[in-house]
């Protein structure tokens, strides 16, 4: 994942979408970069600065809306409480049953 905030070369990704099978569904789960952050911090654990960084958060994110906003994923935000989360999955899994 942090391959493409590291480079912004979003072809590699492009094309294994692409290439793969097309499958009935495909979840983003997304979160701002600084909320993220917030939760990372919170967690009381060591931080991996070289991974966990505003500046890669938020490009890895855009990269990741790009290819998901020209590829029909379905985007759920992650800033919601979790049950809402977790309804909202189950709510686009059983659209497609």
């Amino acid at each position: 994942a942090y391959t493409l905030g590291y480079s912004q070369d979003t072809n590699f990704v492009i094309e294994l979408v692409k290439k793969a099978p097309r499958p009935d569904l495909i979840l983003l789960f997304d979160i701002d970069a600084r909320v993220a952050m917030e939760r990372i911090y919170k967690r009381g654990k060591e931080v991996f600065t070289r991974q966990e960084n505003i500046e890669l958060l938020s490009r890895t994110r855009k990269a990741y809306l790009d290819i998901a906003l020209n590829y029909n994923f379905k985007i759920i935000d992650t800033t919601q409480p979790l049950a809402v989360t977790v309804n909202k999955c189950i709510e686009l899994i059983e659209e497609i049953l």
